[in-house]
């Protein structure tokens, strides 16, 4: 672990795992990802399912990632166990011995990863060594496959013969030695940093055997390692001193190509400074994958030579290095956004600074670390704020903006007011700036916020505004996802028939699931399409078919293997089996959804899903798992376009509550108004009118007026579902104030309008209703 990485999630085990797979820096992410695949597929092929979370934590995955829209936490909870299967099966061949060091420098994602792997190889062939200074503190020591080396300075022995090894045992030596030991009280570091410091001042010289150049009472020894350490780095020849200094600025550890892209070093001896460096152990030379790579002898050390350079001399050198960085690694840059973001940031370059922090951002989300992306996000924007005023500001904070729009879709919701403010801002500073491209991604994504939310009015109004600047800078993706919008959110406004040749033409268009996916978007028109175009078909009475599209979206969502994709599925079907009034298959379903939700945390989904199934179990008679509104204290909200209501006044008209189905009524309407959602409207009136009739005394005039204007909203709809139960309603009512003829005139009148469907509980009970009157 190193202190700049400390803020990039699972650095330290991003590396161990590039020395598993023998990742090279130069590879190609299609190489990574066979590199990964095959060993993981050698190793135990059942550990395939391993494979997407793996590819996300080392950046590789190809096309839409399969983990999107995965809460945050249960997604980092499921790549570290990823891994630890992985080490753990991989123990059961031979022996492994895992090494993390530096603890105290740790992030959290990588401590959270050795957390797990400590409880889970207690019987396992597995050797876990870590170090770490005193102030860091874990919860391992309770545990019995736990042992604690503690590393106490040297005994008065041990630290006297490890200072003989160094300048041996000459008598002469003997009142020097004593004074070393008693002023270092046996650290090791600070012997050796002491015995190198008496050399470099030539108190020390060696010629053969070691001798004391000068009388003990001239000498003056700094109290602590660290001023010993300083005094050791100032004595030094200005250009080894400036080159070590240059070095701590890269870092505690640093290849040598790296370094000569820095620094212009002799030609006739190009690693001779680094020689005399390493020879006064300041640095040490250590193998490394293609290069050989330099480290710091101690942090200590490091922190000393870095902190003698004043904060204006480093600035430059962070931006040397950062160059240098964009240099050797050009084709590999994606490894390196943290510390170019680390080195631009410590410099005066804000600009490029703002740029790599967000490119280490889309790193981070693309490993699941949408927090570390939100860190960036709140960082690049307070940069921002130094950069002058003009085109390259606005077009640094549009880019961040992005990014912001994507990590509020995880963090807080796809129709959070995070996002929509982020999405929102994206729309204003594309539009200062002219550009027409990325204004169009956000207007496609607030125009999705507010079809989320069923806010159709407002959603309609943003998406037309895409539409009418779309044709220039068309993009097929994007374009999909709004036109899949843009019927949905006819279907929202009750424009049934309009809803149903769109997502029909859609349907008919949108013929691959493989493609790259549109911006910042997480649903896919290709398993949505048949989805919503089942809904539609139901509200205009045609229920077999409404099931036939249900079905192949869920194929649809089970062959694209996208968790959220096949959540979002199984909610619309559940909805369409709560529409054709069939209690049993909505709870299956809104099960099944639940259970995905609460797998991969979306918690929106999760709401909703609780919603229909407590409706379901209502009305299969178990009054006691009545729905309730998720949250305490939360309010209601839409349900694919119908007020959540609706989906409570049911249980509530069944229990005699009929003043409280009201109240919700009420609400419910005044939600459709402001929403313009108003496919609902016919519903609403239908129930309003059942919630009278439950009054005492009933209500009978007003329920009528309710029930025919009910009817009236479904004929000006097309949408003949909602249009028969008002009609079913209405014909009981007036068969009950024996006005019979007329009930069964227009009953039989929207029955033999139907063609399909007869199985289902609305036209069963039209029947039997018609049978009555007859």
């Amino acid at each position: 672990s190193s202190s700049q990485g400390k803020t990039t999630a699972y650095l330290p085990l991003i590396e161990l795992l590039h020395e598993y797979f023998a990742i090279e820096p130069d590879d190609e992410p299609w190489q990574r990802r066979e590199k990964v695949a095959g060993k993981v597929t050698m190793l135990d092929r059942s550990l395939e399912g391993t494979l997407p979370h793996l590819f996300g934590l080392l950046g590789i995955v190809e096309g839409t990632d399969p983990l999107a829209g995965t809460d945050q936490q249960i997604r980092r909870r499921r790549t570290q166990d990823a891994v630890k299967r992985i080490l753990l099966r991989e123990s059961l061949n031979h022996p492994l011995m895992l090494i993390f060091e530096d603890l105290h420098l740790i992030d959290d994602a990588t401590q959270e990863f050795l957390n797990l792997l400590a409880e889970g190889i207690a019987g396992a062939s597995v050797l876990l060594l870590v170090n770490y200074r005193p102030e860091y503190t874990h919860q391992w020591s309770s545990k019995m496959h736990y042992t604690h080396l503690r590393l106490d300075p040297l005994g008065k022995d041990s630290a006297a013969e490890m200072l003989s090894a160094r300048i041996g045992d000459s008598p002469d030596l003997a009142p020097v030695k004593r004074l070393i030991l008693d002023r270092t009280e046996g650290n090791p570091l600070f012997i050796e940093e002491l015995v190198e410091a008496l050399f470099d001042e030539g108190v020390l010289v060696r010629n053969g055997d070691v001798k004391v150049t000068r009388p003990l009472s001239q000498l003056k020894i700094p109290p602590i390692v660290q001023a010993i350490l300083a005094s050791r780095i100032d004595r030094l020849p200005p250009h080894l001193k400036e080159l070590l200094q240059t070095l701590a600025v890269m870092g505690s550890q640093f290849p040598l190509a790296l370094v000569r892209q820095v620094v212009q070093l002799p030609a006739d001896r190009p690693d001779s400074p680094l020689d005399i460096l390493q020879a006064g152990e300041f640095i040490y030379e250590r193998p490394a994958r293609g290069d050989v790579e330099y480290t710091f002898k101690h942090a200590l050390t490091h922190d000393a030579a870095y902190n003698s350079l004043l904060t204006e001399r480093r600035k430059p050198l962070h931006e040397r290095t950062a160059r240098a960085i964009e240099v050797v690694y050009h084709e590999r840059l994606d490894d390196h956004y943290a510390d170019l973001a680390y080195h631009y940031r410590s410099s005066d370059n804000s600009a490029k600074a703002v740029m790599y922090l967000g490119l280490a951002g889309e790193s981070a989300i693309d490993r699941g670390s949408y927090s570390q992306a939100l860190e960036n996000v709140e960082a690049a924007l307070r940069l921002i704020e130094r950069l002058p005023k003009g085109e390259e500001r606005l077009r640094a904070e549009l880019g961040v903006r992005l990014m912001e729009g994507r990590t509020a879709t995880v963090l807080h919701g796809i129709s959070s007011e995070q996002r929509l403010q982020a999405l929102q801002r994206v729309c204003e500073l594309s539009e200062q700036l002219g550009d027409d491209s990325r204004l169009l991604v956000g207007l496609a994504n607030v125009g999705g916020v507010y079809a989320a939310r069923s806010e159709t009015r407002h959603a309609q109004e943003v998406l037309n505004r895409y539409l009418g600047r779309a044709e220039p800078h068309l993009d097929r993706e994007m374009l999909a996802y709004v036109r899949h919008l843009v019927g949905w959110c006819a279907y929202g406004s009750g424009e049934l028939l309009k809803a149903s040749s769109q997502i029909a033409d859609l349907m008919a268009d949108v013929v691959s699931a493989r493609r790259r996916g549109a911006p910042g978007v997480v649903v896919d028109p290709w398993v949505l399409a048949p989805a919503i175009l089942g809904l539609i078909e139901v509200v205009l009475g045609r229920p077999d078919e409404a099931i036939k599209f249900s079905e192949e979206a869920l194929r649809r969502a089970r062959q694209l293997n996208q968790p959220y994709m096949l959540a979002q599925t199984l909610w619309n079907a559940a909805v369409l089996r709560y529409h054709l009034r069939d209690p049993a298959a909505t709870r299956e379903l809104a099960q099944a959804m639940i259970t995905l939700a609460e797998q991969y945390g979306f918690r929106e989904l999760l709401a909703q899903g609780h919603l229909l199934r407590g409706w379901a179990m209502s009305e299969l008679g178990q009054t006691d798992q009545m729905p309730a509104y998720p949250g305490a204290g939360s309010s209601p909200t839409m349900t694919l376009h119908f007020p959540s209501e609706m989906l409570l006044e049911p249980a509530y008209v069944c229990t005699g509550r009929s003043g409280q189905a009201l109240e919700l009524i009420s609400k419910a309407f005044a939600r459709v108004e402001s929403t313009g959602a108003y496919l609902g409207a016919a519903e609403l009136y239908r129930f309003k009118a059942r919630a009278l009739l439950m009054c005492d005394p009933p209500a009978n005039v007003e329920a009528e007026t309710c029930f025919r204007k009910a009817i009236e909203i479904a004929k000006g709809q097309s949408a003949k579902w909602w249009e028969l139960r008002a009609t079913i309603s209405l014909a009981r009512l007036l068969r009950h104030n024996e006005r019979r003829d007329e009930a069964r005139t227009m009953l039989a009148e929207i029955y033999d309008w139907f063609t399909e469907g007869f199985d289902t509980t609305d036209l069963k009970d039209a029947r039997a209703l018609l049978d009555q009157l007859n």
